[in-house]
């Protein structure tokens, strides 16, 4: 873990890669298909990367946990590791009270929250992103919009906010409306 994080750091300092960033450690780990290994497992080395990170970029914000699922009362991943959350992917409005509730039972204090990945394939559109964005901003909530592609569809949509006139990278780049 430390040769990555170490490699990561050196190249993102070589290429002067440091104003506004903003790392999130480790995406979605409460998926098997992002995280392999023991939740146990996952803590630590959650740990260790967060104590490594702010040594070696100091200023630099950390972003996390980006949790699959949201911070529902009755999901155990979210008791046995809130003290280091501060982000999910859904819709504010419908779990900002389950997680002041969890805060406030861990003793965890205000910070600023990042939602990852808000939006479902099916809702990205105009009419859900202004409820999307209206929600962050009345929550004060940092957002980015989830991204559903896989391969090069994962960069060359932007989050379904462009198109191509071809369908293919090879075409001219259009925003879609949004």
């Amino acid at each position: 873990m430390e040769l990555f994080w170490n490699q990561l750091v050196s190249d993102l300092k070589a290429h002067n890669m440091l104003e506004g960033l903003v790392i999130n450690v480790w995406n979605e780990p409460d998926i098997d298909i992002f995280w392999h290994r023991s939740w146990p497992q996952f803590l630590e080395y959650y740990n260790r990367a967060t104590k490594l990170l702010p040594k070696a970029l100091p200023g630099t914000l950390l972003s996390g946990l980006a949790m699959a699922h949201s911070p529902i009362l009755s999901y155990d991943k979210w008791h046995t590791w809130l003290q280091l959350i501060g982000a999910w992917e859904r819709e504010p409005d419908t779990i900002i009270p389950d997680f002041a509730v969890l805060r406030a039972q861990y003793g965890v204090p205000d910070k600023p929250v990042d939602a990852n990945e808000y939006a479902a394939l099916d809702e990205q559109d105009p009419a859900n992103s202004v409820y999307y964005l209206s929600q962050l901003e009345r929550h004060n909530l940092r957002g980015q919009r989830a991204n559903w592609g896989s391969g090069s569809d994962l960069h060359n949509w932007m989050g379904n906010l462009i198109y191509s006139t071809t369908g293919t990278s090879e075409g001219t780049y259009y925003p879609n409306g949004e």
